[in-house]
């Protein structure tokens, strides 16, 4: 493959320096002026310009990975950009030579930086206020540059201002080649790939236009090709870019692969895990319960409490087990989503919590629930977990405990609905309210509160599967808590298939 990029930069630098002597024969040949058409000309270095803004840009925002540096790349294509969109949209004049001076040095700057980035270790991350401030800057020197022309008095002499711009554009020519012999020596003696062969092919048209381009006469055959060839020079910088995208998006689509087939067989590893945990769990349970009933007259009240301790984490760590297996479900399953009016849920809920609800002699209010686009059973499980905390935590110094549900359009999105639940029970001190929905975190440590402490991270992940959130509403110890949530709307036929 090598040897392949190593014939392919020997054709490609031969075959310019060919075009150049083909193309200087023509004009000592020919009578001079092709095709005077300065419109066509401005339309064409708006379009550099433009396509040398969006290099940068797409470059910046998809921050893709490449062999080099491309921080200098990136702010010389923006200045470069910014300078031939001037130069298209001035009136015609000398000024445009001078913009066009300005756009190849940027240029050159810019691929020249790349070879010394690698060189000389140079790092620097380009941020959205870099390429604001290249942009501006680009402009400010334009009218500058444009001012100063007018104004300066040995600008007026044609000849002078020509003779300078020579300069500085044979020194822009070098610059290009420079870094063009850089892409060649990566391409020659390292593994060369067709992203430094399309750098080096950009390079060396940008610098030998750069430097014949003021060698030959205006609107003549010679000077037409050449323009054309940096507008095609421009073109692979685009097609780099593409390059480099579509290389990130296959990158991405292979490592999405990779990473549905670890989760299915996380998930499959999940049950055999959670079945093989789980039966040495039950059978210390089981034994234990045994020994503590058959042996109960022999054993003194110190062995009794072992036992009852034994029962008691096994029985914990067996729930922890559970709610890990739940946890882990959320987001592997196909599950399908509809519309659901959510008092037919909360219904449920109330149904299976009912034995606890006359327990603790809980007064349950719901106002104004509207139809949720949803997975039912999941989000049963929110209503379930919050009101058997609500119920859970309870002030038992209080005599009425109250659970209040409500709904009302959220602010922020009203494509959402923003839910609360809200009690009056023993409340969370706010050091407290971001901690519990993490795994296994309880906003108390009270021996006598059942379950694993998993519940509130299991909500929260339901709740974001669901595109929503879901924080803190308000709470205070002693007045009690409000949880607010936030789920999609009840969906039209156009946007679902589900048949109210």
């Amino acid at each position: 493959m090598n040897r392949k990029y190593r014939i392919l930069s020997l054709i490609c630098v031969f075959s310019i320096a060919l075009l150049a002597l083909l193309l200087h024969l023509h004009e000592t040949l020919s009578d001079g002026v092709l095709w005077k058409h300065q419109y066509l000309h401005k339309t064409q270095s708006a379009i550099s310009g433009a396509i040398m803004m969006e290099v940068s840009y797409l470059l910046f925002v998809f921050r893709t990975k490449w062999t080099y540096n491309l921080s200098g790349f990136i702010i010389g294509m923006m200045m470069m950009g910014a300078y031939s969109i001037t130069q298209a949209i001035i009136p015609p004049g000398e000024f445009a030579g001078v913009l066009l001076t300005l756009a190849s040095f940027s240029g050159a700057g810019a691929l020249l930086s790349i070879g010394m980035n690698q060189r000389f270790g140079i790092t620097m991350e380009v941020k959205q206020w870099h390429m604001s401030v290249t942009f501006i800057t680009g402009i400010i020197l334009s009218a500058f540059f444009y001012i100063w022309t007018r104004s300066a008095d040995f600008m007026q002499d044609s000849e002078g201002l020509q003779a300078l711009l020579s300069i500085f554009n044979t020194l822009n020519a070098v610059m290009y080649l420079l870094a063009a012999l850089f892409f060649f020596y990566r391409i020659w003696r390292k593994d060369g790939n067709i992203v430094e062969l399309l750098f080096l092919f950009s390079s060396v048209i940008l610098g030998e236009s750069t430097f014949e381009l003021r060698h030959i006469e205006h609107w003549s055959i010679p000077w037409w090709v050449w323009y054309l060839l940096r507008f095609s020079a421009f073109i692979m910088f685009m097609v780099f870019v593409i390059m480099n995208l579509n290389d990130n998006r296959k990158k991405l689509e292979r490592q999405n692969r990779e990473i549905q087939n670890i989760n299915k067989k996380l998930n499959d590893y999940s049950y055999i895990i959670s079945h093989d945990l789980k039966e040495p769990i039950r059978s210390i349970r089981t034994f234990s319960e045994f020994i503590k009933e058959d042996y109960e007259e022999t054993l003194d009240e110190t062995g009794k409490d072992y036992f009852d301790r034994i029962i008691i984490a096994s029985s914990r760590m067996a729930q922890m087990i559970d709610d890990l297996l739940t946890l882990s479900r959320i987001g592997r399953e196909n599950i399908e989503f509809r519309n659901v009016p959510l008092k037919e849920i909360i219904d449920d809920v109330l149904i299976d919590l009912d034995g606890k609800i006359r327990e603790t002699d809980a007064r349950i209010t719901c106002h104004d629930l509207p139809v949720i686009h949803c997975q039912p059973v999941w989000i049963h499980n929110v209503f379930q977990n919050l009101i058997g905390n609500a119920l859970k935590y309870r002030d038992t110094d209080k005599n009425e405990h109250t659970i209040d549900i409500t709904s009302e359009i959220d602010k922020s999105d009203p494509s959402f609905y923003c839910i609360s639940v809200t009690d009056n029970g023993i409340g969370i001190d706010s050091s407290q309210h971001e901690k519990i929905f993490g795994l296994f975190r309880r906003a108390y440590s009270k021996k006598d509160k059942e379950g694993s402490g998993a519940g509130l991270a299991i909500v929260q992940s339901i709740i974001e599967e669901h595109g929503g959130t879901i924080r803190v509403a308000k709470s205070v110890p002693g007045e009690g808590t409000s949880i607010t949530f936030t789920l999609k709307k009840e969906l039209n036929h156009a946007e679902c298939d589900y048949d109210r």
